[in-house]
This record gives structure tokens, C-alpha cells and sequence, in this order.
């Protein structure tokens, strides 16, 4: 008689030997853009820009450079970004252009501090399709 503890390893065993599918690749995209939607909540036009979808059993994620910026951040003591794209953004939250090349230097020499909404959403949806796997498989295992 296998005790409840043998029944969690088999589930578990189950799970992490789990082969990723088309299926599983689309379940996940879908619900990836969603939690981005969900966690990208400061910044309109790149929650509008940012798509996922599947290619096969993977998951591609495409957006504009600056998303990845984000996600990521950006070092201190680096050369400035164009000043245009400054003015861009600076016109798209109302503050006066003649403010971009000031913001620019500062990006330059401060950088920026990363926002990681990519990895926050795989985690929402990665622990959360893993924990509905082990309870399926430890249902099934009963």
C-alpha cells in the first residue's frame, strides 16, 4: 500500500517529466499575455505592443527594445539614449519636450532601475500551471 507521501513523489515525478506541447505552449502564451496585461499597467503604449504567442512547444515573447529596457533596467555610466525618443515620451505624458535632453543625461548616468514585469507574469502563470499539474497528477494517482 503506497502511502500518501509515495503518492506525492509519484505525482511529482509525473510533472517535472511532463513533455511541453503545442497545447501547453498556446494554454501558456495565452495566459502570459494576460498576466502581462495584468502586471504592465504603467505604460499604455507598450502593454498595447507587447504580443505572446506559440511557435511550436515555445513561447516567444515580442515587444519594442525599450520593453526589454524595462524589464531588465539599464547601468549607470552608459551613453544616454536619443534624445528623441525622450521628446516622444515626454510628449505622451505632457511634460515639456525642453525636458528630454536633461532626462536623457540622467538615463546616461544613473540608468534605470529594472521593472521586471516579464519575469513577475512567468511566475504567476508558471506557478500556477505547475501546482494544477501536481493536482491533477495526484488526483490521478489516488
Amino acid at each position: 500500500m503506497d502511502s500518501d507521501f509515495d503518492k506525492f513523489s509519484e505525482a511529482i515525478k509525473a510533472v517535472t517529466s511532463m513533455e511541453w506541447t503545442k497545447d501547453v505552449a498556446k494554454d501558456m502564451s495565452s495566459k502570459l499575455q494576460d498576466a502581462i496585461q495584468k502586471n504592465l499597467n504603467w505604460t499604455t503604449n507598450l502593454k498595447n505592443s507587447v504580443k505572446v504567442s506559440a511557435n511550436g512547444e515555445d513561447v516567444v515573447i515580442a515587444m519594442p527594445l525599450y520593453g526589454w529596457v524595462i524589464e531588465k533596467g539599464r547601468g549607470p555610466n552608459k551613453k544616454m539614449p536619443p534624445v528623441s525618443v525622450i521628446e516622444s515620451w515626454c510628449k505622451s505624458k505632457s511634460i515639456p519636450v525642453e525636458a528630454a535632453f536633461p532626462i536623457a543625461r540622467s538615463i546616461g548616468k544613473k540608468g534605470i532601475k529594472a521593472k521586471p514585469f516579464i519575469a513577475k507574469s512567468m511566475q504567476d502563470v508558471v506557478a500556477n500551471s505547475i501546482a494544477d499539474a501536481i493536482k491533477k497528477a495526484f488526483i490521478s494517482n489516488l
